[in-house]
């Protein structure tokens, strides 16, 4: 962290051990060492960028954001800072939005390539959450023409090429994200749901358990029903639904599928990983004097609810909070209505 500092040789020592700190994995010691660097040189940028990436490795993001928008108002040309703000944006807080305002303003000032790439990175990750997955394409596009051998841009590229349904694509995507870095677990969870949603199950469960010993926060190989026993779970979740619940679903039919088909997408313009939809006029849009054209349907993914969870328990919790979250639906309540709800 060495851009934009002033070449005072105490300041940089000091960010030499902030760097070593921050490398032994050290937050508490990096921060120390960050207040003691900024009671000398209070005004210098690059001492809040340290503090805002010791704040962020110390599970404080709204911290680190605040110092890192300190570091970029006191030096905007400091790229790195904004990189890193926008980064605690879109990974820490799932602020899309304010991601790219950041990586606007970092833009205006990149001077480098390897800067050019990680903005159309984050860019890309950025307009992926807020659905824009055209847009979101266009700018992984741009960051691989600038940086073909980048693995983490192959692999969100094959994450969106999947939302498109360019499936093709996509795969070839995720193969050379592994091919320039094997241990890329979250190219190899897409990776098994590509295979998996195509059929070829065998290869999937290697890359599901290769992700997995990667990755210790994402769920081993999923808990694999057989169509019975997943009915059956379905039944006594509908059974355990409050009753102001079940009395909805009077006239709604309840589906089983195993994954939504492209087909399916395209229709109801929903995800192939979606776990489930409901299909159908909301209570709060029908008109009285208009009866239903056909009648509702909420429709649960099995393999989508199966890869989603990490054991048979967290799959029954899964399919009624699911279940919860399609009723909200039928009720015309919004996705944020939802999500304070907890029905997500």
């Amino acid at each position: 962290m060495t851009q934009g500092s002033q070449g005072d040789d105490g300041l940089e020592e000091a960010l030499e051990r902030i760097d070593a700190a921050l490398v032994a994995e050290d937050a508490a010691r990096a921060l120390a060492e960050v207040n003691a660097a900024l009671a000398r040189w209070p005004g210098e940028a690059e001492l809040y960028h340290a503090k805002g990436v010791a704040l962020r490795a110390d599970a404080k993001p709204e911290e680190a954001l605040e110092a890192l928008r300190e570091a970029v108002m006191r030096h905007p040309a400091l790229t790195d800072a904004s990189l890193d703000a926008a980064e605690v944006l879109v990974e820490d807080m799932t602020d899309p939005v304010s991601a790219l305002e950041v990586l606007a303003q970092a833009r205006r000032h990149a001077p480098e390539r390897a800067h050019l790439v990680e903005i159309e990175f984050l860019r890309g990750v950025a307009l992926a959450q807020l659905e824009d997955f055209t847009g979101a394409l266009a700018a992984l596009d741009a960051a691989a023409r600038n940086d073909a051998a980048h693995a983490d841009v192959q692999a969100e590229r094959g994450s969106v090429l999947i939302e498109l349904l360019k499936l093709d694509p996509a795969e070839a995507a995720l193969r050379e994200s592994l091919r320039l870095a094997e241990e890329n677990a979250r190219a190899h969870e897409l990776l098994a749901f590509l295979l998996d949603y195509t059929g070829r199950r065998d290869e999937a469960i290697t890359h599901f358990a290769r992700a997995a010993a990667l990755d210790p926060e994402l769920p081993p190989l999923p808990p694999r029903l057989v169509q019975a026993e997943f009915d059956a779970t379905v039944d006594r979740a509908l059974a355990a639904l409050p009753e102001p619940f079940r009395e909805r679903l009077s006239n709604v039919e309840v589906a089983v599928e195993d994954y939504a088909s492209k087909d399916f997408c395209r229709r109801h313009d929903c995800s192939p990983t979606v776990l489930g939809i409901y299909v159908g006029t909301p209570m709060t849009e029908r008109q009285p004097s208009q009866p239903q054209a056909l009648p509702d349907r909420i429709v649960l993914f099995q393999r989508s609810l199966e890869n989603a969870c990490r054991d048979r328990d967290e799959l029954v919790e899964e399919i009624a909070v699911t279940l919860k979250h399609e009723i909200g639906h039928l009720l015309g309540f919004s996705e944020d209505e939802l999500h304070e709800r907890g029905y997500e």
